[in-house]
């Protein structure tokens, strides 16, 4: 009760008054307690002696002391993010092409995500060819994450020889992906079956982007993914105190139970909860019971 109103030299000496009788015995909780203490007191030194004494008592490794970041958020990317949805076409894409346009105009670097692409029709493929170039060096960086799945989303829209006129988009943005990746060869050799197709001058290779190769292209993607896995993590992250004058993270732990996609709750970096909210994420989980909500997980 003391630690949860913030009175952690008062705890700390209730627990060593009463050292001469938890130590020696293999009772757990006053030992932890004290530790944590120690810890959010910020007392090495006799956070140290502690685990000396916890050593000789159960013969196994002690709680390991914190350092300050481990309990700070790490810096965001400097890079913004921007994922487009399962269809691009009529319906959708002139909403996604002005919100990516305005996203790109605050952040020149930008990470594009295509993995989640279904479905892709002339017009989207259009408005796209017209979004993603970064020919001018003042957009800054564009990286592609899912470029694959495009690629092959349009390569089975295309054929060489086939000079239909609403699938000219499609070959010009799937050119235009090629340069962005820095594909030199596969760029050239689809310019040059978009020429013979619909008989016009090929697209040329701007060699101001330098190319990159295969393995290269795979390292930044991977790249990008553990970012976007970090960044995730880090949303999910439950960290610093839960109190009554700070109750937002109670909201953000009933968001969490409610996403679907997350399926651990990490108290591991909440240094208080005071009395109050104890009793609000209670009643929370009692509602998640009624709800069925039996599967969840909590690391404290």
């Amino acid at each position: 009760m003391l630690h949860a109103n913030s009175q952690l030299s008062a705890a700390i000496s209730i627990l060593e008054a009463d050292r001469p009788e938890f130590i020696g015995q293999r009772r757990l909780e006053p030992w932890l307690m004290l530790f944590e203490l120690y810890q959010q007191q910020d007392n090495r030194e006799a956070f140290d002696a502690l685990a000396l004494e916890f050593v000789i008592t159960f013969e196994k490794t002690p709680p390991i002391w914190r350092q300050h970041s481990q309990h700070q958020p790490q810096v965001a990317s400097t890079s913004a993010y921007y994922v487009f949805p399962a269809k691009l076409g009529i319906e959708t894409i002139e909403k996604e092409a002005k919100q990516f346009l305005a996203l790109r105009k605050k952040n020149p670097n930008i990470r594009v995500d295509f993995s989640k692409v279904q479905k892709i029709d002339a017009l989207g493929a259009a408005e796209l060819v017209a979004v993603l170039p970064r020919r001018n060096k003042e957009q800054g960086q564009l990286q592609l994450i899912g470029a694959q799945n495009l690629i092959s989303l349009i390569n089975n829209k295309i054929e060489v020889g086939r000079r239909i006129p609403a699938e000219a988009p499609f070959w010009l943005l799937l050119i235009e992906i090629h340069q962005i990746l820095g594909q030199q060869e596969a760029f050239e050799n689809l310019a040059v079956d978009y020429a013979i197709t619909y008989e016009v001058s090929p697209p040329s290779w701007d060699i101001a982007q330098a190319p990159k190769d295969s393995q290269q292209i795979a390292l930044d993607e991977a790249k990008a993914r553990a970012e976007l896995a970090n960044e995730a993590d880090q949303e999910a992250q439950l960290i610093g105190i839960i109190t009554a004058e700070q109750p937002q993270l109670i909201q953000k732990i009933a968001d969490l139970v409610n996403d679907q996609s997350v399926t651990t709750l990490d108290f591991s970096r909440i240094d208080q909860i005071d009395f109050e909210s104890a009793g609000q994420i209670l009643n929370l989980a009692m509602t998640w019971l009624q709800q069925g909500k039996r599967n969840s997980h909590y690391q404290h």
